[in-house]
């Protein structure tokens, strides 16, 4: 999901997954930088933002 812009990485809970935190965050810079989904909008806010 979070490789299809379809949801977000929360940092905050990557403490316990140190062999798959790289993953996450590389996933969410690479929907990021293809506009895909969630980031698709001009100006994303955060879901936890609200």
């Amino acid at each position: 999901m979070v490789q299809e812009g379809q949801a977000v990485v929360y940092r905050q809970y990557l403490k316990g997954c140190d062999s798959t935190k790289d993953q996450f965050l590389q996933a969410e810079a690479d929907a990021k930088g293809k506009k895909l989904g969630f980031w698709n909008q001009s100006k994303p806010v955060m879901p936890s933002g609200f």
